[in-house]
């Protein structure tokens, strides 16, 4: 498979440190009754879902950089 024009546009950040985000992190897990609504959903590098799975990035903090857009 061949990519042209790939640029840094193409990429989402990740909101808590700004490298190329990889995964979407349910801020209220799924299994704990969280939607998919935009504002419970944060793009986070793989070093930051990581921490945010051992609390080292509480909820608060997330729904915070979350919603500055």
């Amino acid at each position: 498979m061949k990519f042209h024009n790939i640029g840094e546009q193409d990429f989402i950040l990740c909101k808590a440190c700004g490298k190329i985000a990889v995964d979407l992190h349910h801020i209220i897990f799924k299994s704990a009754c969280g939607t998919d609504e935009p504002s419970n959903i944060i793009p986070l590098c793989r070093r930051c879902h990581d921490f945010a799975h051992a609390s080292k990035l509480t909820k608060e903090y997330l729904y915070e950089v979350n919603a500055r857009g």
